[in-house]
């Protein structure tokens, strides 16, 4: 069944709940929304991960991040009955007639698998052999996939403080207009926190 990071839910949620209540409590919370400096940070971050990573890899680690919210949960005890049952009834019935279970597989696909190459007749240490590699492939995504997310928390730190000083430079350009100080000095600070919520919260 599929079930929800609880704990991961409201720990994401409830900072970023708990820092937009500070922002409002604040007064104007508009003056922390600037595009330039989401585009800086955000975008800047995402282009600057692809550069370490193909795009396959960062297309594979979409469903990474969804996973960390929702998963398919199995129970232990569950599945060794789902297991026990299925031994049984290819003890009684033998290994050809188990290929009408297959179809009730179908949302186990690694067990699914398992069973086909069974019915099939493969050699045990072959099946073994398969199983494993595929369970170590797997892990391989998972840790790429997990590698490229500490990458982008690597990298937005240091967007936000390119954009920092995007801001400040901006800033000094503008000492001899002072409404134009205001707005970059906004670009220099906005950008190290966009960078360190990215970094740090998400």
């Amino acid at each position: 069944k599929t079930s929800m990071d609880y704990a991961t839910f409201f720990g994401l949620f409830g900072a970023m709940f708990l820092i937009a209540i500070a922002i409002w409590l604040g007064g104007n919370w508009t003056a922390f929304i600037d595009w330039p400096s989401i585009l800086m940070v955000v975008c800047g971050t995402f282009a600057i991960t692809t550069v370490s990573f193909s795009i396959p890899e960062v297309i594979q680690a979409q469903p990474v991040m969804y996973r960390t919210l929702f998963s398919r949960t199995h129970s232990p005890n569950e599945a060794a009955m789902r297991v026990l049952q299925l031994a049984e009834r290819a003890r009684r019935r033998g290994l050809l007639q188990m290929q009408g279970e297959l179809y009730g597989l179908k949302a186990e696909p690694f067990l699914q698998r398992a069973m086909t190459m069974l019915v099939d007749g493969m050699p045990i240490e072959e099946i073994e052999r398969n199983l494993t590699f595929e369970t170590h492939a797997m892990a391989q995504r998972h840790v790429r996939s997990t590698g490229i997310l500490r990458r982008a928390a690597e990298v937005s730190p240091a967007m936000g403080l390119i954009g920092t000083l995007v801001g400040l430079v901006q800033m000094l350009g503008s000492l001899d207009s002072p409404e134009r100080i205001g707005p970059a000095m906004s670009i220099a600070l906005l950008t190290t926190l966009y960078g360190a919520l990215m970094a740090n919260v998400v």
